[in-house]
């Protein structure tokens, strides 16, 4: 199966998301669902496309978890 976003494409996802737009917004967008944008920031989809990729949730209270 052929994919419908090319890596150029993902990593622009990326980079728009890291900007401020959001998974909804890029879904639309490029015609995807928005599941898939959050797999493509957070790096589960595509990874190696470049891009900044956001640390997912559950990553993130763990990490806030053990801050001072």
């Amino acid at each position: 199966m052929r994919a419908k976003l090319t890596d150029e494409q993902v990593a622009e996802i990326r980079v728009r998301h890291h900007a401020g737009l959001t998974c909804s917004a890029l879904a639309r967008e490029v015609g995807v669902d928005p599941t898939t944008i959050t797999a493509i920031v957070t790096g589960k989809a595509r990874p190696h496309a470049g891009g900044p990729i956001r640390a997912a949730r559950a990553d993130l209270a763990a990490w806030r978890a053990v801050q001072p």
